[in-house]
């Protein structure tokens, strides 16, 4: 996909669920949460999605951020927007490092 296909895709939607690796580190969390926060520049909602809440050792990253442990409110948020969300996958390079959910967040379409 192009840098120009990827910012008329993300221009073209209002909602996004992010979501990165169970266990995540300083780099997915610092790739995900920097997306979050472009969004929302952008005026778009945001819900980062973490199988697992946040280690301490990273919790100064997330003061002010849309965090999300209960799959189930990332299933509302995804429902309540209905085509106008898209899924988008940070440092993960398959869906099976995003954990329990992450077949079921691929239902979430489009879903980068």
């Amino acid at each position: 996909m192009s840098k120009r296909t990827a910012r008329q895709a993300i221009a073209s939607v209002n909602n996004f669920v992010l979501a990165t690796h169970v266990g995540p580190d300083g780099d997915a969390l610092g790739s995900t949460f920097g997306l979050a926060h472009i969004l929302k520049m952008m005026g778009k909602e945001v819900i980062c999605y973490l199988e697992q809440p946040v280690a301490d050792v990273y919790s100064f990253l997330t003061p002010h951020l849309p965090i999300e442990t209960d799959f189930e409110r990332v299933v509302a948020f995804a429902d309540k927007c209905g085509d106008d969300v898209m899924g988008i996958a940070l440092d993960c390079g398959d869906l099976g490092r995003l954990g329990e959910k992450g077949g079921e967040l691929n239902n979430i379409q489009p879903f980068w």
